[in-house]
């Protein structure tokens, strides 16, 4: 009888310590599980830039951290073939493998059969670059679209870089450009700043064919003739001016001389921050119809600032309190 208690107490023994190593099993996989959903790899994304080298624009991807981003359809660009894309700007190595699980930041880089390439400087990157020399890349024929991570730029840096289409500044560090740095480029029809920006040098993109610009709020000053005479030839050799939208924001404080004359603009929207205008600043924008000074402007215009024959209405928002107006501010306008 004894014996018989002490199998059977043994035979519950061993059913119990069976079912105590299968639930430590499995307590295990979910501490393992729960491991895996602890160290927070399901919320880190990666951004994966595709530089298109003047193809069609593609926006940036979020990718969860190792995972696979779709390949885009092939890109688009008159008179060349699109070959592949790639991790280097100058096209080493093997095509981006698509299957490949992502996990850090990527820039993609377009490569066409007409071998054209990215320039691409980065601070952020491998490359200590801070500052670029005068004249540096001046006359430059073949570069089409230009992309700066930061950095300060000298005089004339891409001066009359007559096919230059593009520029695109990323960067959030504090970056400014130079004077004369995009002077008589005569293709370039897109700029995009990031916040960031601090200055615009004197006749920075004088002379170029813009059509738009948004100035960040971290830009606190645009130099003489930053802006001067965007235009473009027609067929005939005639001036067709380009720029038709500038969009100001609150934290910029002066406006250069000439800065935006002949601009093609209808109208106007100023910061009540902007308390410096160069003589002229406006000057003959001849499709200026209005110009609207925002809550709590004190300061209106430099000499000459808004001589516009077509200009026909100033508005003064709530909170204006004027106590400068310069010299023929508003002269010959249609007031």
């Amino acid at each position: 009888m004894k014996q018989k208690i002490i199998k059977h107490l043994l035979l519950i023994f061993i059913i119990l310590l069976g079912a105590f190593s299968v639930a430590s099993c499995g307590g295990t996989k979910g501490n393992d599980d729960e491991g895996d959903g602890g160290d927070n790899s399901n919320n880190v994304t990666y951004t994966l830039t595709f530089e298109t080298v003047g193809g069609s624009l593609i926006d940036p991807v979020q990718v969860e951290k190792g995972k696979t981003v779709t390949r885009p359809e092939d890109l688009i660009k008159d008179g060349t073939d699109f070959i592949d894309w790639y991790l280097s700007s100058t096209y080493e190595g093997e095509p981006y493998n698509f299957n490949s699980p992502v996990n850090s930041d990527l820039t993609l880089y377009a490569k066409w059969a007409d071998g054209d390439y990215a320039v691409v400087f980065d601070i952020d990157g491998g490359y200590p670059l801070i500052e670029y020399g005068n004249y540096a890349f001046y006359g430059i024929s073949t570069l089409e679209k230009l992309t700066v991570k930061g950095s300060i730029l000298g005089k004339g840096t891409f001066q009359q870089s007559d096919s230059l289409k593009e520029v695109n500044f990323v960067s959030e560090n504090p970056y400014e450009t130079g004077e004369q740095t995009f002077w008589q480029d005569t293709a370039l029809e897109k700029v995009t700043f990031s916040e960031g920006l601090t200055k615009i040098g004197n006749n920075a993109f004088c002379l170029a064919s813009l059509s738009k610009i948004t100035i960040p709020s971290s830009v606190e000053s645009i130099g003489d003739y930053a802006f001067y005479d965007n235009h473009k030839l027609d067929q005939n050799g005639e001036n067709i001016r380009t720029f038709k939208q500038i969009n100001f924001n609150e934290g910029l404080v002066s406006v250069g001389e000439k800065a935006f004359s002949y601009a093609q603009v209808e109208e106007l929207y100023l910061p009540s921050t902007l308390v410096i205008y160069g003589e002229y600043a406006f000057y003959l924008c001849e499709k200026l119809k209005t110009v609207v000074f925002a809550d709590g402007s004190t300061v209106i215009g430099g000499k000459g600032a808004f001589q516009a024959k077509a200009l026909e209405k100033v508005v003064f928002a709530d909170n204006c309190i004027i106590k400068e107006l310069k010299d023929y501010c508003f002269g010959n306008t249609n007031l």
